[in-house]
C-alpha cells in the first residue's frame, strides 16, 4: 500500500511577502518544500495531495512536479474546494493551478458550487486521506483553515511536519 502525503498551510497574504515569490524569504519557503517533498519520498511516500489554494497548497505542488524528476513513480492529486475555484484565487497562480491539473494523476472536486462548508470539507479530506501531513503554519492562526486541518489531522494520530 502506498503512503500518502497532504499538505496544508497559508496563503500569500499571511506571509509578510504576499505575492512576491522572487523575495528571499518565499524562496527559502520554497526550498523548504522541495526538502520536505524529498525527504517524504525518501521515506516512502509515493501519493501526494494538494488542496490547490494559492500559496503552500500550489507551491507544495509545485515541488512536488520538481521532485518527480527524481521520483518518476510518484503521484499528485489535486482536491478541489469547489468547480470553478480556479477563478477566484489570485492570476498570478493560474498558471500553475493549471499545470498541477495537467500532471495530476486524480482530481477530486468536494462540491459542485461553493458553499460555505467546502473549504472544511475539502481540509478534512485532505487530513483524513494522508499519513503523513506537510504543514507550513502559524500555530497563533488558530482561526485559519490551515490550523483546522492541522486539528484534524492531530486528532486522527496523522505525522505532522511542520514548516515555520
Amino acid at each position: 500500500m502506498k503512503k500518502i502525503c497532504s499538505f496544508t498551510g497559508h496563503r500569500p497574504s499571511s506571509f509578510d511577502f504576499g505575492y512576491d515569490e522572487s523575495d528571499p524569504r518565499c524562496i527559502e519557503l520554497k526550498s523548504k518544500l522541495f526538502r520536505a517533498v524529498s525527504d517524504a519520498c525518501f521515506a516512502g511516500y509515493r501519493i501526494f495531495y494538494t488542496g490547490m489554494a494559492e500559496g503552500v497548497d500550489l507551491w507544495a505542488a509545485e515541488a512536488v512536479l520538481r521532485v518527480s524528476a527524481y521520483f518518476p513513480d510518484i503521484e499528485l492529486c489535486a482536491v478541489i474546494p469547489y468547480k470553478g475555484h480556479r477563478d477566484s484565487i489570485h492570476g498570478s497562480f493560474h498558471p500553475l493551478y493549471d499545470r498541477v491539473l495537467e500532471f495530476a494523476t486524480d482530481v477530486i472536486t468536494v462540491s459542485d458550487k461553493y458553499t460555505p462548508t467546502c473549504f472544511k470539507a475539502r481540509n478534512y479530506l485532505l487530513a483524513e486521506i494522508c499519513d503523513r501531513l506537510i504543514a507550513v503554519y502559524d500555530p497563533a492562526k488558530t482561526r485559519s483553515g490551515t490550523a483546522q486541518t492541522v486539528r484534524k489531522a492531530e486528532s486522527l494520530g496523522k505525522e505532522i511536519i511542520n514548516i515555520n
